[in-house]
């Protein structure tokens, strides 16, 4: 079914083909809402019952909102990630290959690789510009289809329907940019960026190019039942809870919105969440306000985080693959539990989540990976080992992830977006002995 927020959905990620477009464009819609930007190398002088933001290497973004008292408060953090698996270009090895002119890229992250063959392709990031006054940087989004990745034909690959398809990431991958009878075309990306941007090619430092599918969201099904969109792992939750940090305020709790770089790649990064970057920042938030050192620590034990990542819904064609625990779509957001610690569900931190929802109404499901299967993982454990937080991982229902074209149902973003206001506004009751 539409509805206002699911249309909100897709426009933020129509919008937002990399992580730096990510914050750039969640900075745009926090400044509007009157959050405030903190320079890092700057002293910081906090106010109560205000908000701010900073930014980190241009992909990670961390936002929050001070409490009007400060008795007895805690940290409410939701942590996401801006980042999304894709083909990104290989810096300077542009090349003309049998009258084709070609970019070898990597495989970022998880990719569904055939799900990037046959697509129309546009190309979007970051750019860093040598000028008289310095070295400036600026983003880019060249959204038509600019380049494409052909499958062989059937008649040259006979067998592969009943042998599936097979690619090679460095020879089977290499998308086209247009045909050249010449071989001097090392240059040919770097010269299109400068004619976009409006410089000159030898003014352009470095390059940063990820690939982006042209598709537009949309919905889908005839009821309007699904969100067909790219990158709805994870921009639906970095929207999901930026509306509901914008849309709230604390009376007691310090609430945080995390949304990291490089989740997809293991979070190990100066910018991911395996680094210090919200632990450091939760430490000045903090010091801003209290002048007892006891203070952290009576805070950090009152505190919660949930990380929001979205969830495998059962597949129609492929149940099997999925265990004793089914979620499907529209039905609610999914708990996800394992043992083994790919995710950092406990049983406190789902009493308090299940409390949550039972006392707002919003519809819940848990999920279990399949025993026998390699279970997936998020910044749930990372953060929650750093922090020493009671941390619970949650998300949407969704198909075809780490696809270039993925599935949601429609009716479930508004109700994640009820549940992180609920967190937001509602305090976490700790659980008692």
């Amino acid at each position: 079914m539409r509805n206002k927020l699911s249309d909100e959905l897709i426009s933020f990620i129509d919008a937002n083909p990399t992580p730096f477009h990510v914050v750039e464009n969640t900075k745009a819609m926090l400044e509007k809402a009157g959050f405030v930007e903190l320079d890092q190398t700057s002293s910081w002088k906090l106010k109560q019952s205000a908000a701010y933001f900073t930014i980190y290497a241009d992909t990670s973004i961390i936002a929050f909102r001070t409490p009007s008292q400060l008795k007895e408060s805690a940290i409410a953090i939701i942590g996401a990630h801006t980042d999304s698996p894709n083909l990104r270009v290989k810096q300077g090895a542009e090349k003309t290959s049998n009258g084709y002119l070609q970019t070898p890229v990597e495989v970022y992250g998880g990719v569904l690789v055939n799900s990037w063959v046959d697509r129309d392709l546009a190309i979007a990031g970051r750019v860093h510009l040598k000028k008289s006054d310095g070295i400036h940087k600026q983003l880019f989004f060249i959204n038509r289809p600019i380049a494409r990745v052909s499958q062989l034909a059937i008649h040259l690959n006979r067998e592969v329907n009943e042998k599936g398809l097979t690619l090679n990431t460095e020879t089977d991958i290499v998308p086209d940019f247009g045909l050249s009878k010449s071989e001097n075309n090392q240059e040919f990306l770097k010269n299109l960026l400068a004619k976009e941007i409006g410089c000159k090619s030898e003014e352009i430092l470095t390059y940063e190019v990820s690939f982006a599918n042209c598709q537009k969201g949309c919905y889908g099904g005839f009821q309007d039942d699904f969100i067909h969109s790219a990158r709805l792992d994870n921009q639906a939750m970095c929207h999901a809870g930026l509306k509901a940090l914008i849309d709230s305020e604390s009376t007691n709790n310090f609430n945080i919105l995390a949304l990291f770089d490089h989740e997809e790649v293991g979070s190990r990064s100066a910018a991911g969440a395996d680094s210090n970057i919200l632990k450091n920042l939760i430490d000045r938030i903090v010091n801003c306000f209290y002048t007892d050192p006891e203070a952290i620590h009576q805070i950090n034990a009152r505190s919660f985080m949930v990380s929001a990542d979205m969830a495998h819904a059962v597949h129609s064609n492929f149940a099997s693959k999925h265990g004793g625990n089914r979620p499907f779509l529209n039905n609610g957001i999914v708990i996800k539990f394992n043992s083994n610690q790919r995710y950092a569900t406990d049983g406190i931190s789902m009493a308090k989540i299940t409390n949550l929802c039972q006392k707002n109404n919003i519809p819940f499901q848990v999920f279990y990976n399949r025993t026998d299967l390699p279970c997936g993982s998020t910044i749930g454990p990372i953060s929650s080992s750093n922090l020493t937080f009671n941390t619970i991982d949650i998300g949407n229902p969704m198909l075809s992830m780490h696809s270039t074209r993925e599935s949601c149902g429609s009716e479930d973003h508004p109700q994640i977006i009820k549940l992180f206001h609920s967190f937001y506004t509602q305090y976490i009751e700790p659980i008692k002995n």
